[in-house]
């Protein structure tokens, strides 16, 4: 299944996700009570700080990418942080996550970002041992927290 990746809007992945968005925070969350503020995300693409990527399987939508550009309070240097990325099951184990994750670092890297930030959801699967050690600390104070994601980063030369 040849697919293509290109940049694209939030118009765009609004009127062609039919549901995917759904899909994705069921999957990462375990519920379907994704809120999305379109209008914001919107409003940040019109201002430059945000970037869409999206997979086409001819003309149905495979995955995309949801991008903000960001400014790091640290040491004030930009970087690129993927709020969404997401293939429908059916169009997995392809490489695509991969290539729209290779897409947006080119991206990042083109718009003078110094690294890129994502984050996984660990639901349902093995965690870290941080993570373990997080849930174990969390429950011995009577908290009910619990680690549902991981964040990783790529720095950018």
């Amino acid at each position: 299944m040849p697919v293509t990746i290109k940049r694209g809007s939030i118009a765009e992945l609004r009127a062609n996700e039919h549901g995917l968005t759904r899909a994705h925070y069921a999957e990462v969350r375990g519920h379907d009570g994704a809120r999305i503020d379109w209008a914001a995300f919107e409003d940040l693409e019109a201002r430059g700080g945000a970037f869409v990527l999206c997979a086409w399987d001819g003309l149905t939508l495979a995955g995309y990418v949801i991008a903000q550009c960001v400014q790091a309070p640290i040491d004030g240097r930009e970087f690129c942080f993927v709020v969404a990325i997401y293939v429908r099951p059916d169009s997995r184990s392809f490489g695509r996550a991969r290539s729209l994750m290779n897409m947006t670092t080119d991206i990042a890297r083109s718009m003078g970002m110094h690294r890129v930030s994502w984050s996984a959801g660990i639901r349902d699967r093995i965690p870290s041992r941080f993570a373990v050690y997080l849930d174990r600390l969390s429950s011995r104070r009577g908290s009910r927290l619990r680690c549902t994601e991981v964040v990783y980063e790529e720095e950018l030369v």
